[in-house]
């Protein structure tokens, strides 16, 4: 193969590459995550991708109707979850050629993010969301009988700060708690 060709192909691959990069970062909520918290999450998940907003666009057109929104974001949210007046974020992932989510937090620490995953119950992201919830007592579901399945776990949480409820739509609520350097979490909804 001749030198020009083997550079037409190089060129090839990185516009490829480079349009891919353009239609990603145009996502609504890929606009939401900061460029240094895009970059943690790039090296500490390297199979995932930040949730797109098409990825709550389903088969369902009656769904698609009330809940899915071109544009819209359900998946990302920031607030100051510790209480140290910095911004930190909440955010799905999906595991790369797949719909498995992830769900973690990202607490601002000076110039770089503590991350975490929270512990989620949804097998694929359609229908995910997740929001900011104001300080208050949360508590368990009267669905069912609260029979606490992991230590983290409370049947009533109390928070003087911006928590987190995650879950999916017309489904499930869990409200995530920053309390003491550990995420507690209560059923509100099932």
């Amino acid at each position: 193969m001749c030198k020009n060709n083997k550079i037409k192909i190089i060129f090839a691959v990185l516009l490829v590459i480079a349009v891919q990069g353009i239609a990603y970062a145009d996502d609504a909520c890929e606009k939401l995550v900061p460029t240094s918290l895009r970059n943690a999450l790039e090296k500490k998940y390297p199979d995932y991708n930040i949730a797109k907003s098409t990825d709550q666009k389903t088969n369902d057109p009656e769904w698609n109707k009330y809940y899915y929104k071109e544009g819209q974001c359900l998946t990302v949210a920031s607030g100051d979850f510790d209480g140290d007046k910095n911004t930190d974020y909440v955010l799905f992932i999906v595991k790369k050629n797949t719909t498995m989510p992830k769900l973690v937090v990202a607490l601002s620490r000076n110039k770089h993010w503590s991350i975490n995953e929270l512990p989620i119950w949804n097998e694929q992201i359609e229908g995910c969301y997740v929001e900011t919830t104001k300080p208050g007592t949360y508590e368990h579901t009267m669905s069912y009988e609260f029979k606490p399945s992991k230590t983290n776990e409370r049947e009533k949480v109390t928070t003087n700060n911006t928590s987190i409820i995650a879950g999916r739509v017309e489904s499930t609520g869990v409200v995530y708690v920053y309390d003491k350097g550990q995420w507690l979490y209560v059923w509100v909804s099932d």
